[in-house]
């Protein structure tokens, strides 16, 4: 029988059953101590194959693959592994057993983007028509077009003050589009990424967009009590990833506006306690000894130092490019779920912003003035205490928790 009608035998609805003790056979086997009677020709076992199993291959193990993949899988597992309705794998290693790729019923993809494996992910396609899973491919940042030293203009892709503009050349664009045409369904974490995939890049799969969303279980599922009077010194919090501007190259990045001179005024006059994580900008240098500086953490321990810093509010400054819009908010419901006031940028090209449902905006635009302005409202204990609760609700009401009853229908839709 070839490999393929086997499995096909194997998994059947029905079974039969096992074939009866031969006790004649059992009984000469005792009589001729030593010897090895022949084994009794037995009709196949057939047994229903049970499809609960997603196979999550996670290309990163930073933020992107926590957020993205490794947080939600685990939790699935949590919720399902037990009576095994659903199951999953996260794993960064190839799996080919044969006995795990027919119980299949998804294999998740999280941003694979090269020629390798773009070779390897034709492969699963291949086994595809065999095992009868799905293909699903998952991404959260933008990843196509040119930047500046390679030619573009600064709105076109990853721009050069994010070290990782290094990684994305026109092979990894031509490669991602090829692997996301051999999808079934392609994942988004914007609406931007959606559109572009499929209206710019000509991808042919289903394209669905899936928000980022955080663990409660870490960030907890209690707000914040309000406050009983006015912020007279706010603790200001900066959460962004050095990729947001260049040591190295001395580059402002996402800074190059309004708030690196409010940051440091600020400072300077004692009007705000500020904090920054992941590192010192090297335009904070000479304020350095004023502000708190706390060190990269990992995935797991990230929510802790965000929390132990009781910051009153988080500012999120971009600079318009493909790369920002195409960003999610994901700092945004992570201050929500901390009662930290987000105040996150709009662009005034047009083009969307991470932040453009946000409680609290201001124009990429904005001025000195413009900020200040902001803070003295926002410090106002009516008006702080509005801002904080409307930000939690809509953390729920847009499920933007993973253990949310929709934000779970929605992912187990998808795999």
């Amino acid at each position: 029988m070839s490999n393929e009608k086997q499995i096909k035998a194997q998994m059947k609805e029905e079974s039969v059953p096992l074939a009866s003790n031969d006790l004649a056979a059992f009984e000469q086997q005792l009589k001729n101590v030593g010897q090895v009677a022949a084994p009794q020709p037995q009709p196949p076992q057939q047994v229903k194959i049970q499809k609960n199993l997603v196979i999550s291959f996670v290309s990163d193990y930073s933020g992107c693959g926590h957020i993205r993949n490794i947080f939600p899988m685990q939790f699935l597992n949590a919720v399902f592994g037990k009576n095994n309705q659903l199951l999953n794998i996260v794993t960064p290693i190839w799996i080919w057993q044969q006995d795990l790729l027919m119980r299949a019923r998804t294999i998740y993809f999280q941003r694979q983007m090269t020629k390798g494996h773009f070779e390897i992910l034709s492969k699963y396609k291949e086994l595809q028509k065999q095992y009868k899973f799905k293909m699903v491919w998952d991404i959260d940042d933008f990843i196509w077009g040119h930047n500046e030293k390679q030619g573009g203009t600064k709105d076109d892709g990853v721009p050069t003050y994010n070290f990782g503009w290094v990684n994305i050349s026109d092979e990894v664009k031509e490669y991602s589009v090829k692997i996301m045409n051999l999808m079934d369904t392609c994942i988004f974490s914007t609406q931007f990424l959606a559109d572009y995939a499929k209206n710019e890049l000509g991808v042919t799969a289903e394209c669905k967009v899936m928000p980022n969303a955080i663990p409660m279980y870490f960030w907890g599922n209690t707000i914040k009590n309000d406050i009983v009077e006015d912020i007279k010194k706010p603790r200001v919090l900066y959460t962004g990833s050095p990729t947001h501007y260049n040591n190295n190259e001395k580059l402002l990045g996402d800074w190059d506006n309004a708030w690196k001179d409010w940051v440091i005024k600020s400072v300077e006059n004692d009007k705000i306690e500020f904090v920054v994580m992941g590192g010192l900008p090297w335009f904070l240098e000479e304020i350095k000894e004023k502000i708190t500086i706390v060190p990269w953490v990992d995935s797991y321990r990230y929510h802790i130092a965000v929390k132990e810093q009781r910051a009153h509010f988080g500012i999120m400054p971009l600079v318009p490019n493909n790369f920002n819009h195409g960003k999610s908010d994901i700092k945004a419901i992570e201050h929500y779920a901390d009662g930290v006031v987000c105040i996150g940028t709009t662009f005034t090209n047009g083009k969307p912003s991470p932040y453009d449902n946000n409680p609290v905006t201001i124009p990429d635009n904005c001025t000195l003035d413009d900020i200040d302005k902001m803070f003295e409202y926002l410090c106002k204990t009516e008006n702080f205490n509005k801002v904080k609760n409307e930000q939690y609700n809509k953390l729920n009401n847009e499920a933007r928790f993973i253990e949310h009853p929709e934000y779970v229908k929605k992912l187990t839709s998808i795999v």
